[in-house]
């Protein structure tokens, strides 16, 4: 039924295809209006009762948790009006993140990506999801499947954490959603498996499962079909720090409590969202001097400045302010340290100012 070109209520145009699903497809389209891109999630013909209802409430879901810099924003709703159809094609009009997803990032910047760097790039990451999470758990609303592909990254190096489709008031938490219903085994908590409802700490164990794999590379378990449901409902997982020996012992058995077989021994997101905290803020308040050719080289190979020239002077890498840190350091290594020279040159004005 929709296809390129297509406007929708005189107002949105439908431009390219990304993603099809067994409810409906996401386009890539243009406002019109306010002339900016955006994403338009569709329904598909022949869509029943339920699934609407559950369209609908991703809708208002998203739209109540506008504002939070880490959550994909719902601009507006709407049911495509046509009077040669007997029944009715519902959309969802989103913000468009331009970037990729976040099994994307791992798939590619695992292996190229120094490691130190890939290490506080994901564990920045897993801050902002945990940022996001926590958010809409405040508003009593549960995200019910959180995983790599429902977590996206900005070109400007912010994480967004989208897809609500299956999120549900948790006061009116009724339904049970089993794995079946929105196919993401390798995510899916203990009692999913089993069919239960799901709870706050369904979420919490499904947000285990994918900072492990940002932060390992690896899944929990890395099985399928009925050894993957074995493996959630009665197996241990490696350690993340056993894969990943960078990880301190804090950091992976913050994950770790995330993902145990009983909803009770799980870990609370506050005490995960400490423990990352704690250890970015160790890495991000040390003062660095330039001082040694090495660091001065590495200096030069990220910005234009010539070795000559830094050997002049004495640069000094400064966090005093642990939000500046993150915003002015790590997200623009993320965003590709294009213009990383721009933050030197402010920090010798202001030294330059002070002295």
């Amino acid at each position: 039924m929709f296809f390129p070109k297509m406007e929708l209520n005189n107002r949105y145009v439908l431009n390219e295809l990304i993603a099809r699903g067994g409810m409906g497809e996401v386009w890539l389209g243009r406002d019109k209006l306010l002339d900016r891109n955006i994403a338009i999630k569709t329904t598909i013909q022949g869509s029943e009762k339920q699934a609407i209802s559950i369209f609908f409430d991703e809708a208002k879901t998203g739209a109540s948790l506008i504002g939070h810099p880490n959550i994909v924003s719902v601009l507006d709703y709407g049911i495509l009006e046509k009077s040669d159809i007997s029944f009715e094609y519902h959309y969802i009009v989103m913000e468009y993140i331009d970037g990729m997803n976040l099994n994307e990032f791992v798939s590619k910047y695992k292996t190229i990506l120094d490691e130190e760097t890939y290490y506080y790039l994901a564990l920045y990451i897993s801050w902002e999801i945990c940022k996001a999470l926590d958010y809409a758990h405040k508003q009593n609303i549960l995200h019910r499947d959180i995983k790599p592909l429902n977590i996206f990254l900005s070109k400007f190096g912010v994480t967004r954490v989208g897809d609500f489709g299956l999120a549900r008031y948790i006061d009116a938490a009724t339904r049970t959603h089993t794995v079946v219903n929105f196919k993401s085994p390798a995510y899916a908590a203990p009692e999913q498996w089993k069919g239960e409802k799901h709870s706050i700490e369904t979420d919490l164990y499904q947000l285990g499962c994918t900072i492990y794999h940002l932060l390992t590379g690896s899944c929990v378990f890395n099985k399928s079909n009925i050894a993957l449901m074995h493996a959630h409902l009665n197996e241990s997982p490696v350690q993340p720090n056993e894969i990943n020996k960078r990880l301190p012992k804090e950091i992976s058995d913050a994950i770790f409590g995330l993902i145990k077989k009983e909803k009770s021994d799980r870990k609370e997101l506050w005490e995960v969202n400490d423990a990352i905290a704690k250890e970015l803020q160790k890495r991000l308040t040390l003062s660095v001097t330039v001082q040694n050719d090495i660091e001065i080289k590495k200096i030069a190979d990220i910005t234009d400045f010539g070795i000559e020239g830094l050997k002049e002077g004495n640069f000094s890498f400064e966090f005093p302010d642990f939000s500046e840190a993150i915003s002015e350091g790590l997200q623009l290594l993320l965003a590709g340290i294009t213009n990383f020279k721009l933050y030197l040159e402010k920090q010798k004005v202001e030294k330059e100012k002070t002295a």
